[in-house]
């Protein structure tokens, strides 16, 4: 049942248009060595670990926000001055950042 459910979206992400997972791993050189089985499921291995750290993330952010909401205020100030809202901050942004990087 889970190899056919792997398999599917495995082929699903082959067929779709621009850049993914799939492609890339189905293009590797190690890729060559497993048979499409392996293949489906190591590209479900990223999917299920992409999935749970995001979740976790959420969880914590959302605790964090109930149980210290004027922390997530002068963050958001903090971002606003120094990203603004037109893009997402990077990495060269961390030293402007003490509170969104955890030094604050």
């Amino acid at each position: 049942m889970w190899s056919k459910l792997h398999m599917a979206n495995m082929e699903d992400a082959l067929e779709r248009a621009g850049w993914n997972w799939a492609k890339d791993l189905n293009k590797s050189k190690e890729a060559q060595q497993m048979t499409s089985t392996e293949l489906a499921w190591d590209l479900e291995v990223l999917c299920d670990s992409e999935i749970e750290t995001t979740g976790v993330q959420l969880q914590i952010f959302v605790l964090a926000y109930l149980a210290f909401p004027e922390w997530v205020v002068k963050a958001q100030k903090e971002l606003d001055e120094v990203i603004g809202a037109e893009r997402l901050p990077d990495f060269d942004d961390i030293s402007q950042l003490p509170l969104s990087s955890g030094r604050g």
